[in-house]
Protein backbone atom coordinates (compact mmCIF):
# COMPACT_ATOMS: atom_id res chain seq x y z
CA UNK A 1 0.00 0.00 0.00
CA UNK A 2 2.74 2.76 0.60
CA UNK A 3 3.90 2.00 -2.70
CA UNK A 4 0.84 2.61 -4.48
CA UNK A 5 0.01 5.65 -2.24
CA UNK A 6 3.85 6.65 -2.66
CA UNK A 7 3.83 6.06 -6.54
CA UNK A 8 0.30 8.22 -7.12
CA UNK A 9 1.76 11.00 -5.01
CA UNK A 10 5.58 11.12 -5.97
CA UNK A 11 4.50 13.46 -8.93
CA UNK A 12 2.80 16.35 -6.24
CA UNK A 13 6.75 16.70 -4.71
CA UNK A 14 5.24 14.18 -1.58
CA UNK A 15 7.13 11.01 -0.34
CA UNK A 16 5.55 8.77 1.35
CA UNK A 17 7.08 6.39 4.27
CA UNK A 18 5.88 3.27 6.63
CA UNK A 19 7.20 2.15 10.02
CA UNK A 20 6.18 -1.37 10.80
CA UNK A 21 6.65 -1.94 14.44
CA UNK A 22 7.21 -5.01 15.79
CA UNK A 23 7.96 -6.10 19.42
CA UNK A 24 10.01 -3.59 22.26
CA UNK A 25 12.04 -3.97 24.90
CA UNK A 26 9.17 -2.15 27.08
CA UNK A 27 5.26 -2.63 27.58
CA UNK A 28 3.24 -5.97 27.54
CA UNK A 29 5.89 -7.65 26.48
CA UNK A 30 6.93 -7.60 30.15
CA UNK A 31 3.63 -10.07 30.39
CA UNK A 32 4.97 -12.55 28.50
CA UNK A 33 6.37 -15.52 29.56
CA UNK A 34 10.22 -15.23 29.42
CA UNK A 35 10.17 -18.73 27.67
CA UNK A 36 7.81 -17.16 24.96
CA UNK A 37 9.85 -14.33 24.57
CA UNK A 38 12.83 -16.29 23.77
CA UNK A 39 10.83 -18.26 21.07
CA UNK A 40 9.96 -14.74 19.43
CA UNK A 41 13.27 -13.60 19.64
CA UNK A 42 14.77 -16.79 17.56
CA UNK A 43 12.14 -15.50 14.70
CA UNK A 44 13.64 -11.71 14.69
CA UNK A 45 16.92 -11.59 12.18
CA UNK A 46 19.23 -9.77 15.50
CA UNK A 47 17.45 -12.22 18.09
CA UNK A 48 16.47 -9.06 20.64
CA UNK A 49 13.29 -7.05 20.78
CA UNK A 50 13.94 -3.35 19.70
CA UNK A 51 14.58 -0.43 21.38
CA UNK A 52 12.34 1.95 21.79
CA UNK A 53 14.89 4.94 20.83
CA UNK A 54 15.32 3.29 17.26
CA UNK A 55 11.70 4.30 16.64
CA UNK A 56 12.32 7.88 17.50
CA UNK A 57 15.44 8.13 15.47
CA UNK A 58 14.02 6.71 12.51
CA UNK A 59 10.70 9.18 12.89
CA UNK A 60 13.32 12.41 13.46
CA UNK A 61 15.68 11.00 10.43
CA UNK A 62 12.37 11.03 7.97
CA UNK A 63 11.32 14.10 9.92
CA UNK A 64 14.13 16.06 7.98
Amino acid sequence: MTKAISTMNVSKGNTINNLNLGYFQIGMIDQVPLELQNQIKLKIPVHNFGNPSDIVNAINFLDN
